[in-house]
């Protein structure tokens, strides 16, 4: 479904990857937890339902050639972000477990003030941070616990926007869409090494042509002086 190498993976960690179509184009990118005995796989909301339909569709194929493979939908959590450089610091008064060896692009269930939480060193805002994933009823209850802290500060979606465009972070419908390929999204570094000599995962023969080959297009970043408006002809 994806092309990062999630059988190389270790347990606890983290990844971003996409998932690709026969085309090789990216239908939806994804984060991917790997815990000892399942993935938890964190995808946009906007694409939920079709990502849900290609993953049970390649499911089904799998199952019919005697493969052991489950899912289970997750819909009732919230999801949030505690970003900067005084992240892991809030968090650690947040919680009783010792947080020091909490690495990037790692993840783990914690008890966030008896919340039940999954919390992955991770962000889309180009700052250290973490992206918390509690069940829903829970979830005002430890946004007032995190805001309780003079340091922190809500953001929205424009702030988070900015963010991850000094980030070079993709986002979907944007920078990413199903006629485009990981390479030429500038995600070429999501292929895991042995998928780029073994290959198996959806598009394989067009994007490991243009790894090889080169593209005819890329996305690329710019700096401005300015603030060009969303949609503006550069």
């Amino acid at each position: 479904l994806v092309v990062a190498d999630i059988e190389e993976m270790p347990f606890g960690a983290s990844v971003l990857s996409v998932f690709t179509n026969e085309n090789g184009g990216i239908i939806d990118d994804t984060v991917i937890c790997k815990h000892a005995d399942h993935l938890y796989i964190v995808s946009n909301a906007a694409c939920a339902d079709k990502d849900l339909n290609h993953i049970r569709t390649k499911m089904g194929e799998f199952q019919k050639k005697g493969g052991l493979v489950d899912l289970k939908v997750i819909d009732d959590r919230a999801l949030l972000a505690l970003q900067g450089p005084l992240a892991a610091e809030i968090l650690q008064k947040l919680c009783d477990k010792d947080l020091s060896d909490f690495k990037f692009m790692t993840s783990r269930f914690l008890h966030i003030k008896t919340i039940e939480s999954h919390v992955s060193r991770s962000g889309y805002t180009g700052e250290d941070g973490f992206e918390i994933s509690v069940p829903e009823l829970s979830s005002q209850r430890l946004a007032k616990l995190i805001l309780g802290y003079p340091s922190v500060h809500l953001a929205g979606l424009g702030a988070r926007d900015s963010l991850r465009l000094e980030a070079g972070l993709c986002l979907y419908g944007h920078d990413l869409d199903d006629s485009t390929t990981p390479v030429e999204a500038g995600l070429a570094w999501t292929i895991g090494k042995r998928r780029r000599v073994e290959g198996g995962f959806l598009g394989a023969d067009r994007i490991l042509a243009q790894l090889k080959d080169g593209v005819t297009r890329r996305r690329v970043g710019l700096i401005v002086e300015g603030a060009p408006a969303r949609g503006t002809i550069i």
